[in-house]
């Protein structure tokens, strides 16, 4: 009887151990795009993440994009001429390393951002960029998104000397002269405005 009561011990099956899901990783910021895909910013290097549900709970599954993380201070509109055309629009782009290293402020052509081409040229060999599909189109994206979610300063730049024709209130406008601007060395000028002209009215 002992001997057969072993021998059912024995073969018996073991007990079912419930799966295991890694906890979720927690990053400094996160900002979602979707309900499924973001990005973060965590020890001083931008991230894609994605969400992933399995048995047990949710996992984040992240990958590295750049060794370095970047924000837009400033949005310029720079514009010349009588009416006040823009000739272009520029960003100024500040940054901090992994290892904790500052990064310069840096003038970046809207339309050329987004390539991330100025990344190297601008900051060297310490801002790096990882090898991937796609992870510098991320790498803008990201940088773009935290920007705006921590807001930066918008403002309209004049190239040359002359009058402004600026609103006052709801009705009816004033003409004044263009205030220098000490940060270019009074070659630029900082004012919000609807129309500048060369020389004063008549």
């Amino acid at each position: 009887m002992a001997g057969q009561k072993r021998k059912k011990m024995a073969s018996g099956k073991p007990a079912k151990v419930p799966p295991q899901s890694p906890a979720p990783r927690i990053f400094e910021k996160v900002i979602w795009v979707d309900g499924r895909d973001g990005y973060a910013i965590d020890n001083g290097r931008l991230y894609k993440v994605t969400r992933h549900q399995q048995a047990g709970g949710e996992f984040i599954a992240a990958s590295v994009l750049t060794e370095f993380t970047a924000k837009v201070v400033e949005e310029q509109e720079i514009s010349y001429g009588e009416a006040g055309e823009t000739a272009r629009k520029v960003l100024i782009v500040k940054g901090q390393t992994s290892h904790g290293d500052f990064l310069p402020r840096v003038q970046v052509e809207v339309e050329r951002f987004s390539d991330m081409s100025w990344v190297q040229k601008s900051w060297g060999a310490q801002a790096i960029i990882h090898a991937g599909s796609n992870k510098k189109a991320h790498a803008a994206a990201a940088i773009l998104l935290f920007s705006e979610q921590e807001g930066y300063v918008r403002r309209t730049v004049y190239g040359q000397t002359g009058w402004i024709k600026s609103l006052s209130g709801k009705s009816g406008s004033q003409w004044g002269d263009l205030p220098p601007d000490d940060e270019a060395g009074g070659q630029l000028y900082k004012c919000h405005v609807v129309a500048c002209l060369l020389f004063p009215p008549n």
